[in-house]
């Protein structure tokens, strides 16, 4: 049976649809029918200027959700039928996995269950992001690990800057901190105020004044026992950068190499910016544990529970011949505080 997809042939130019092989599962894989993709930024990023260096020809999108077709003699975490959210992995030798085509092999390892009360499109989004933000607070705040149960642990009397709450990692941060007994202090504009302050934030402040205000601002609402930028652009590095160093120094975990020119990342020698691939971070040997707590603990028990409040969607129409399309409005913006998704 054939299979559609949408490969990147040549990096810079638009995706090519094509009909590639319906792929038959090796002995530890997931043959996985997809059916909604949740599109990251970083995607046509990659897509467009090769953000991230990669061989051609390639099939990218990292998170979906979908239902098992088929599965490998030795998988038994999941059976045909069942739904899944699943997050590819980001090396993109294998075109095998990547989520921008309507079969595509997944592995236990990145697979989650999907409760029967939560949507497709709703566990479409989780694994890349969320994923992102428990690697992150691993580095950042040591093997703490929030209640799947949704109960929220007793308050730390410590804060916690989340810099971009209404983004769809932001706001998995936002949960994940006041989870572990946080204060958590963000920023989003005021349209998002109400959303982010639902998810535990105690105070938000108006990302869309001066940065001289915002730094103001956050000023008076520190000092921060942790610093997590969920936006990962230059300019949230200075804001974040001349808080830091003017309330005595600290470390900004983001989620966004530097891209571009490295000189507009300049900050006070008293500030530390630390970036890693989050995501791969947990494949090491040393965090499997906290691999396997991940996706077959956390993520589907805390979707049951309420403990995980997915990404608000903006669906666009088009499926995988709109992704070129989608690609390119994801580059615009102007979906303020939601994830762009499309149905397969």
């Amino acid at each position: 049976m054939s299979n559609k997809a949408a490969v990147v042939e040549q990096i810079g130019s638009p995706v090519v649809i094509k009909t590639v092989e319906k792929y038959a599962p090796g002995p530890d894989e997931i043959l996985v029918k997809n059916g909604v993709i949740s599109f990251n930024p970083l995607e046509v990023k990659m897509q467009k200027f090769g953000a991230i260096p990669y061989s051609v020809p390639a099939i990218l999108g990292f998170s979906s959700a979908g239902t098992v077709e088929a599965v490998g003699s030795n998988v038994s975490y999941v059976k045909p039928g069942d739904r899944v959210t699943v997050l590819a992995p980001f090396d993109l030798t294998d075109l095998r996995t990547g989520h921008f085509q309507e079969y595509y092999i997944a592995f236990p390892r990145y697979t989650s269950k999907i409760p029967d009360n939560v949507l497709l499109e709703d566990a479409s989004s989780v694994p890349s992001n969320l994923v992102t933000v428990v690697a992150v607070f691993d580095a950042m705040l040591g093997p703490e690990r929030p209640s799947p149960d949704g109960k929220r642990a007793a308050p730390k009397g410590k804060k916690l800057l989340v810099y971009g709450g209404s983004s769809s990692v932001g706001g998995y941060a936002i949960k994940y901190a006041s989870d572990l007994g946080y204060e958590v202090i963000t920023t989003s504009s005021p349209q998002n105020q109400e959303f982010v302050t639902s998810l535990g934030a105690s105070s938000v402040v108006d990302h869309r004044q001066p940065a001289e205000k915002i730094v103001a601002d956050l000023k008076v609402l520190g000092p921060f026992d942790a610093v997590f930028d969920a936006i990962g652009t230059p300019e949230p590095t200075a804001i974040i950068g001349q808080v830091l160093a003017e309330t005595g120094g600290g470390t900004i975990f983001t989620t966004l190499p530097q891209l571009g020119d490295t000189a507009a990342y300049a900050k006070p020698d008293s500030v530390n910016r630390v970036y890693d691939s989050w995501p791969q971070v947990l494949d090491r040997e040393e965090q499997k544990a906290l691999l396997e707590w991940t996706y077959h603990v956390y993520i589907p028990e805390g979707l049951r529970s309420g403990a995980i409040i997915p990404t608000r969607n903006f669906e666009v129409p088009g499926g995988i011949d709109g992704i070129q399309e989608i690609l390119d409005k994801s580059l615009v913006g102007g979906v303020s505080g939601k994830r762009l998704i499309t149905h397969v």
